[in-house]
């Protein structure tokens, strides 16, 4: 059974404060928190995927600087335990 979830929150590890955008020359640990739907019993592992984007100093239209999508970066698949992470108590 295929199950659409909310987006993820992202929480940046070293201080557990929700992540906005991260720099890309400075790599951070991430935690991904999904509220789970009461009542489902939880999966045996979830599967996403992770986007990539590039920056361009001037885009093909406007000439202006900015990221722009570039595809999938990973498909990635987690294990799901019963267990509660220290990483987001």
């Amino acid at each position: 059974m295929s199950v659409q979830l909310p987006e993820p929150v992202y929480y940046l590890a070293r201080d557990k404060w929700i992540a906005s955008a991260i720099n890309p020359g400075m790599p951070e640990k991430l935690i991904a928190v999904w509220e789970w739907p009461e009542g489902l019993p939880n999966p045996k592992a979830l599967r996403f995927s992770v986007a990539k984007q590039i920056y361009k100093p001037r885009d093909n239209l406007y000439g202006a600087p900015g990221w722009f999508d570039d595809g999938k970066a990973a498909i990635v698949e987690l294990a799901v335990s019963g267990q509660t992470d220290e990483a987001v108590r």
